[in-house]
C-alpha cells in the first residue's frame, strides 16, 4: 500500500510540475504574442499616419468649369507630376551635398507604387475612408461630365457601393468609363494587375478608354511575381484567367519605346486605406 501511495504521490507531483512549467510557458507565449500584436498594431498605425501626411497635405479641390488633371487637385501628391530633369537632379544633389553615385534610398511599397504610377501617367487619389471614396468619385464624375452617362461595370458590389450616383450600368465598350477593382497594385512598375475577375475575357482594347479603379492599400505588392502568388493563394478552387497588367496611361509619350504595343488607358485610382 505504501508503495502504491508513494507512486500516486509521485504522479501528482509530476502533474503539478508539468502544469507549472507548461502554464509558465503558455503565459510567456501569451505575453510574447501580445507584444508582437502590439508592435504590429503600432507599425500599422505609424504607416497609416505617414500615408495621411504624405498624401493629404492639402484639401482636394476641383473647378468644374475646367477640365483635365492639372486642375483637379491642389494636393501635390495627387496627380501625375513631371519627372525631374537631369539638371534638376544635379541641383538636388548639390543642395543635399550628396554624390551622384550615392544609391537612392529605398522607398516604402506604397510610395514606390505612387511614384511609378504617376510617372506612367495615372491619376492617384488617396481616400481615408469609404465616405471620402464617395466624395472623390462624385468629383470625378463632375469633372468629366459623367453624371447620367453610361458606365461599363461587371462588379455588382461596386454597383451597390455607388448606387446613389446617377449612372446607367452596362457591359458596353462604348460607355463613358469603366468602373472596376483590381487584383493587386505592383509597386516596382506602377502597374495595375487585373484578371477575369475584373475584365472577364475581354481584351483591354475592348473596354472603355477611361478607367476608375477602386483598390485598397492591402493590395499593394512590390513585384508582379508577388501579385501572381497572391492570386494563386486566394484562388484555391479556380485560378482566374486573362491575367494582365495595365501600366500605360494616357499622357505617356508615343515615342516611349517601353510602352510600344500597349493599350493606353486614362486611369483614375481611388486608393482606400483598408488596413
Amino acid at each position: 500500500m505504501k508503495k502504491i501511495e508513494k507512486e500516486k504521490s509521485n504522479v501528482e507531483k509530476s502533474k503539478f510540475e508539468y502544469n507549472r512549467v507548461t502554464g509558465t510557458f503558455r503565459n510567456q507565449l501569451g505575453q510574447e504574442k501580445s507584444m508582437v500584436d502590439a508592435n504590429i498594431s503600432n507599425e500599422v498605425a505609424a504607416m497609416i499616419a505617414r500615408r495621411k501626411k504624405h498624401y493629404m497635405e492639402d484639401l482636394w479641390k476641383i473647378d468644374p468649369k475646367k477640365k483635365g488633371p492639372q486642375y483637379v487637385g491642389s494636393r501635390r501628391h495627387l496627380y501625375n507630376e513631371k519627372p525631374k530633369s537631369d539638371k534638376e537632379k544635379e541641383e538636388d544633389l548639390r543642395d543635399g551635398d550628396l554624390s551622384k553615385y550615392t544609391p537612392e534610398p529605398t522607398l516604402p511599397t506604397d510610395e514606390n507604387f505612387v511614384k511609378n504610377f504617376k510617372e506612367n501617367g495615372g491619376k492617384f487619389l488617396y481616400c481615408q475612408d469609404k465616405n471620402e471614396v464617395l466624395d472623390v468619385f462624385g468629383k470625378i464624375l463632375e469633372e468629366n461630365n459623367w453624371d447620367g452617362k453610361e458606365c461599363c461595370c461587371f462588379d455588382d458590389n461596386l454597383k451597390e457601393t455607388f448606387k446613389d450616383f446617377d449612372l446607367n450600368y452596362s457591359f458596353s465598350n462604348q460607355a463613358a468609363f469603366f468602373l472596376s477593382t483590381c487584383e493587386y497594385l505592383v509597386a516596382n512598375t506602377g502597374a495595375l494587375l487585373v484578371s477575369s475577375n475584373q475584365i472577364k475575357e475581354k481584351k483591354l482594347a475592348e473596354i472603355p478608354h477611361n478607367f476608375v479603379i477602386l483598390a485598397g492599400t492591402s493590395q499593394l505588392v512590390d513585384t508582379i511575381g508577388e501579385g501572381l502568388r497572391g492570386i494563386k493563394s486566394k484562388s484555391k478552387k479556380r485560378i482566374p484567367s486573362n491575367i494582365t497588367t495595365i501600366k500605360t496611361f494616357e499622357n505617356k509619350q508615343e515615342s516611349d519605346f517601353m510602352s510600344y504595343g500597349s493599350t493606353s488607358k486614362n486611369v483614375y485610382l481611388l486608393l482606400l486605406e483598408d488596413l
